[in-house]
């Protein structure tokens, strides 16, 4: 039996198996936990895009969604009384180039007819390149920042940034050191890398340090969100602003000084390297919020005959060598022959009981597999800006 997670917008896909004897509410070919982005484009697979050699009728598929909307770890909220449409988007909002994130793309440009915009440097100026104007100059070095599909990007090599110099007080003579451990470290069995236990008894910035690089707790949180002045851009940017970026922003800042630095190496080399993280990963936001992606392919999976169940949560998992059961917290039963799991490991490992239990790693991995909540807040003032006179 195969055991695969959709972590907020990864999608994998568990083949679970003949149900015990209970007569279901509803029976379906697939059962889809939760009505994300994962959940919903996921189900879109399924049946929006089969080959042409499958003519038969599409799998009848079944979304429970425990919350009263759809769009799982997104949230689009219009701002009320403006003259035409004002979003922000209350949750996940950034997507990477092309190259690095080609499903969500086609999602968005060729499926949902939404527009894609560059976003970049989000951090520091805001979109596209600032509130008002910004010299040009400027305008030209952020734009000269490679990603990390150029030629010239080499990931173990650009942990402070494309532009350190040897004599950099804070990077530059490490930087062959970070670089020589961070491209030695194993892809999905990180305990294989030279040196693991020793990196794995240290924090990132513990090991940073060791190696000569002079960057502090202070420096990381000096370069997180909204804390750059940007009427005064500096360039280049200083090499902590893109160690900062590894640790998922200001919102997980901490991961530098409380996590282990091989897990830290593990995690930036998963994701194509900190510069992508930096740059990539974070360079692109959708036209109106990305919270519509999942609503227009609920609109389409509704049309094409697909069920969406909101306000029910899942509290049970029954599984066989044939079939899945969900039974939700109003004892309805919903029984298919496979079933996807979306969510975050906190969810999966908290919120859900398993019949029979998941197998002792499958359980550990969810229960130390943690991913931080953290709330946004936004502010609007009918008066205008209250720090200032002068609008």
């Amino acid at each position: 039996m195969h055991y695969l997670f959709a972590f907020e917008s990864v999608l994998c896909l568990a083949l679970v198996a003949d149900a015990r004897g209970s007569q279901p509410d509803k029976e379906c070919d697939v059962l889809v936990l939760g009505a994300g982005l994962a959940g919903t484009s996921a189900a879109w697979r399924l049946v929006g895009e089969r080959p042409a050699s499958d003519t038969g009728p599409p799998p009848h598929v079944c979304i429970l969604e425990a919350s009263d909307r759809i769009g799982g770890r997104t949230k689009d909220y219009d701002i009320p009384g403006c003259a035409g449409r004002q979003t922000v988007e209350l949750g996940a909002q950034w997507i990477a180039q092309e190259e690095v994130d080609a499903d969500v793309w086609d999602l968005a440009v060729n499926v949902l007819n939404l527009g894609v915009y560059n976003g970049w440097p989000w951090a520091l100026y805001g979109f596209p390149y600032g509130p008002g104007f910004i010299d040009p100059d400027t305008r030209a070095a952020l734009d000269k920042v490679p990603s990390a599909s150029s030629a010239e990007y080499d990931a173990g090599r650009m942990f402070f940034g494309p532009n350190v110099s040897i004599d950099d007080p804070q990077a530059g003579r490490c930087q062959h050191s970070v670089a020589e451990v961070y491209d030695a470290v194993v892809l999905g069995s990180p305990w294989l890398t030279p040196g693991a236990k020793a990196l794995d008894a240290v924090t990132p910035l513990e090991w940073l340090n060791s190696l000569g690089c002079n960057i502090t707790k202070e420096d990381v949180i000096a370069q997180g969100l909204n804390q750059v002045d940007i009427a005064k851009p500096v360039l280049p940017l200083p090499p902590a602003f893109y160690v900062s970026m590894t640790s998922a922003s200001s919102s997980g800042q901490e991961i530098l000084w409380k996590s282990s630095a091989l897990w830290w190496l593990h995690s930036v080399k998963s994701n194509s390297g900190p510069l992508s993280m930096t740059v990539d990963l974070q360079r692109y936001r959708i036209v109106g919020g990305v919270q519509q992606m999942s609503k227009r392919l609920a609109e389409k999976l509704q049309k094409a005959g697909t069920t969406i169940e909101l306000n029910s949560p899942v509290q049970l998992v029954r599984y066989s060598n044939s079939s899945v059961e969900f039974t939700t917290a109003a004892g309805r039963v919903f029984k298919g022959r496979y079933a996807i799991i979306t969510g975050t490991p906190v969810a999966l490992s908290t919120h859900l009981s398993w019949e029979p239990p998941l197998p002792t790693g499958v359980e550990r991995m969810l229960k130390s597999s943690r991913i931080g909540n953290y709330n946004k807040h936004y502010a609007f003032f009918n008066e205008g800006p209250i720090w200032r006179d002068a609008g």
